[in-house]
């Protein structure tokens, strides 16, 4: 049976450990205690976790990058990099880039 407003059908998956909502509980204890997944999932997600993100203007108004790059705490391309004031209860690029990357095992 489809379910409305989504891509994905109850029904498709044969094996029942695998059909939402169990299926997050599988899947969260193949990643993190199966040595292959982990190192596959390793593999794909620390090159984008590591990868610098700075932003490029491209010709944005100073007050729009500033604002972008305050608010994500990322440095603007040709522009010193500054600290960061306060970072408890702020928005952290890399726990929101980590917590995107889940969407692949999940």
């Amino acid at each position: 049976a489809h379910v409305p407003g989504s891509w994905w059908t109850t029904d498709d998956e044969p094996t029942p450990e695998l059909r939402w909502p169990e299926s997050v509980a599988v899947y969260d204890a193949m990643r993190s205690q199966d040595a292959q997944v982990g190192s596959v999932l390793r593999a794909v997600t620390y090159p984008l976790r590591r990868t610098p993100w700075p932003l490029d203007p491209a010709g944005a108004r100073d007050e729009v990058v500033q604002l972008v790059a305050e608010d994500l705490g990322l440095p603007v391309v040709g522009q010193a990099v500054r600290p960061v004031v306060r970072t408890r209860d702020r928005f952290s690029w890399p726990e929101h880039l980590r917590l995107a990357l889940l969407m692949l095992p999940f």
